[in-house]
């Protein structure tokens, strides 16, 4: 047959598939991988397949298998499927190519393999990640008045979901503490004007990023147009068990300007209300009253991750939100306008933005090493302060970081690695995770200048 002929390699199973007779043969190879049994069956519009194959992948799969709405050429996917023969789950690695010179009409010639777990699941998470970062700039797009509004509000939603992996990386992509996610969420609002509390929950990586990102929104829209965008308002999220299971939290903003409903569908209310109710097996519900905005989100216990067991419990106190020992907030006085900066980076195009964004804040950069000789070498410049990459090419820039303290001279580190928890290597100096912007490196600037000299 056709398929085999093509497709035919060690470990890859060929399937054929007859659209118009809604019929599809599987190679007795594809049948050792999957379990389906070999010879000719009903396709069932896709179902003998798709019914063994994870509800999160079928989308992927579907554009594999789908003749009419496929694009041209060969067509892949990775999905998690389990077998019917043993319910064991596996990863396939599924493809087809279109064969529009057949006699009759046009036929899918198809393979599948079994994919290295590890590497499906990194291939499965980037490709998520990029789908969310496309989701981000278009709906950022839809919902911006101006070139200026898209994208600062697209950088800084990138810089949320960098946050939400950083835990999520940090957690070995099993769970992070509700607590974590909302003091990563606010980080950046100003000091002592947010304030949360309640108990120790764990959650699932999907709730993790659904909530995450709400956070996000209610906190940008507090600074721009709710309690923080005055000098007297605060916010308070707490949250609290329910009868029926799981929590419900509740952002309560005080002491800002009068609220009124908004007269258009922003993207962070389509967030709220469209999105992050299903991400967390709950329900959102905002209202907007006259004395500031206020938020329910109730979060179910199917949000909960089983794997992660939970940390130490934490206290029903108010928790102001000082950043962690070692990091910066925003709310510092930034004013760098003069100090001269050293730049350390090894990722070239985030050093140019870096360098553009510290020039318009007023400060004088006087260069960019992308590596460790380069650094011990420019170190040399006349220079305030250093920001420093902690890992440069995939050397450790703990040389340079002693250098400088040898040298009396104050730096910060950028990185992104580590569980926002603090500085790299036990450094006692103020830490940016990545993806950071300019205002937090400012603010991290100004703080290292202020700190006495080791």
């Amino acid at each position: 047959m056709r398929a085999s002929k093509i497709l035919a390699a060690a470990g890859v199973g060929e399937f054929v598939l007859w659209p118009e007779r809604d019929r599809f043969w599987v190679s007795q190879r594809m049948a050792s991988i999957t379990g389906i049994q070999e010879g000719e069956w009903d396709f069932c519009s896709g179902q003998a397949l798709l019914e063994h194959i994870d509800a999160a992948d079928q989308l992927q799969a579907r554009q594999v298998l789908d003749v009419e709405r496929r694009g041209d050429g060969r067509q892949e996917a990775l999905v998690r499927f389990s077998r019917p023969d043993n319910r064991a789950s596996i990863w396939l690695s599924l493809s087809s190519i279109l064969d529009s010179s057949a006699v009759d009409a046009p036929l899918l010639i198809g393979a599948v393999r079994e994919a290295e777990p590890a590497i499906a699941e990194l291939d499965h998470r980037v490709k998520n990640a990029f789908a969310a970062i496309q989701s981000l700039a278009s709906q950022s797009a839809r919902s911006a008045l101006s070139l200026d509004s898209f994208v600062n509000g697209f950088a800084s939603r990138i810089q949320s979901l960098g946050i939400n992996y950083s835990l999520l990386m940090a957690s070995g992509w099993r769970g992070v503490s509700l607590e974590r996610v909302v003091a990563a969420a606010l980080q950046n609002l100003p000091d002592g004007r947010a304030h949360w509390s309640g108990p120790d929950v764990i959650l699932d990586p999907r709730a993790v990023q659904a909530l995450g990102a709400a956070l996000h929104e209610l906190g940008s829209n507090a600074l721009t147009h709710g309690a923080l965008s005055g000098p007297a308002g605060n916010v308070i999220v707490t949250w609290r068990p329910r009868v029926e299971g799981g929590v419900e939290m509740t952002w309560t903003e005080t002491g800002g300007p009068q609220v009124s409903l908004p007269t258009r569908l922003g993207f962070g209310r389509t967030i709220l209300e469209r999105v992050t109710g299903k991400e967390v097996g709950g329900a959102v519900q905002i209202a907007y009253e006259p004395d500031g905005l206020r938020a329910s989100i109730i979060i179910g216990p199917a949000a909960y991750s089983s794997e992660a067991p939970p940390t130490r419990a934490r206290s029903d106190q108010l928790i102001p939100n000082a950043p962690p020992r070692g990091s910066s907030g925003a709310s510092a006085e930034a004013d760098i306008r003069g100090v001269r900066v050293l730049i350390v980076e090894d990722a070239l195009l985030l050093a140019l933005e870096l360098d553009a964004g510290l020039t318009e804040a007023g400060a004088v950069v006087v260069g960019s090493a992308a590596d460790l000789p380069d650094a011990m070498r420019l170190l040399e410049l006349p220079c305030d302060i250093v920001v420093l990459d902690a890992d440069l090419a995939g050397v450790s820039a703990e040389p340079v970081a002693r250098r400088l303290i040898a040298m009396g001279r104050p730096f910060i580190f950028a990185t992104g690695y580590g569980d926002l928890g603090g500085a790299p290597q036990g450094f006692d100096v103020p830490c940016v995770q990545k993806p950071y912007n300019v205002r937090q490196i400012s603010a991290a600037l100004a703080t290292a200048l202020r700190a006495p000299s080791r």
